[in-house]
């Protein structure tokens, strides 16, 4: 049927997720969340993250400190 075409998910593209009660796409969560959609298409498509932690996930980068100073 034409409605089982638009909701059959290509690569992962339409693939929906539920976050907080509603369902959502990657894009969708990307703009709601600012996280930028190549990136949550990697934790959530490609590495299947949950949710939660994909939109929350925090990379903390620490500077390495010169011990020669």
């Amino acid at each position: 049927s034409i409605e089982k075409a638009f909701n059959t998910p290509i690569d992962g593209r339409l693939t929906k997720y539920e976050y907080q009660g509603k369902v959502y796409t990657v894009a969708e969560l990307s703009r709601l969340s600012n996280v930028p959609y190549p990136t949550l298409y990697r934790r959530l498509v490609l590495s299947n993250w949950p949710v939660d932690k994909a939109l929350n996930y925090i990379e903390i980068q620490t500077e390495r400190s010169n011990e020669e100073e």
